[in-house]
């Protein structure tokens, strides 16, 4: 009696890694598919400095900081996530927002604040950029540019490590 059984049992087994092995071998090949055509997130953590600022629709290099400046340039932190708080500072205050980067390069920025003195011009186009305008990112050759939705950078940064 106990031998229909066994082979009962060890049947099921067979049937059961044979449908198990079929399977996974088809998930394989769909799962390399879909990551062939699934876009990537990319982060873009680290320190940047900005090199040019849009202001009446023109990219704005900044060659040397204003006079009343209380920091040698505007610069941001963004943590190595993709999402989270970046901190920093314009010429005159220091700043923090939040934000999300999604796929296909989008990214949110929320909740701009900061100290309260009064910000030059370039301060104030930084933070409306920050505030309204920038809907995704590109990085490359240690250059982070802000997009907006017509695909115009409004803020070109530069990595602070690079000194160029």
């Amino acid at each position: 009696m106990l031998k229909p059984t066994l082979n009962f049992a060890a049947g099921r087994l067979c049937l059961v890694l044979t449908a198990f092995l079929a399977v996974t071998g088809c998930c394989r090949d769909n799962d390399t598919e879909l990551n062939d055509e699934t876009p990537s997130i990319t982060t873009i953590g680290g320190t940047w400095n900005v090199k040019a600022i849009s202001v009446s629709n023109e990219l704005t290099y900044i060659e040397t900081p204003p006079e009343n400046a209380h920091h040698p340039n505007i610069s941001i932190t963004i943590p190595d996530t993709i999402q989270g708080d970046i901190s920093g500072h314009t010429f005159r205050n220091t700043i923090s927002f939040g934000f999300e980067i999604k796929e296909n390069r989008q990214i949110d920025l929320k909740n701009y604040g900061g100290t309260r003195m009064t910000e030059d011009s370039l301060g104030r186009a930084f933070g409306n950029h920050i505030m309204f305008n920038v809907v995704k990112f590109n990085v490359s050759n240690n250059e982070l540019q802000f997009i907006d939705s017509l695909d115009n950078t409004v803020v070109l940064f530069i990595n602070a490590l690079n000194k160029d």
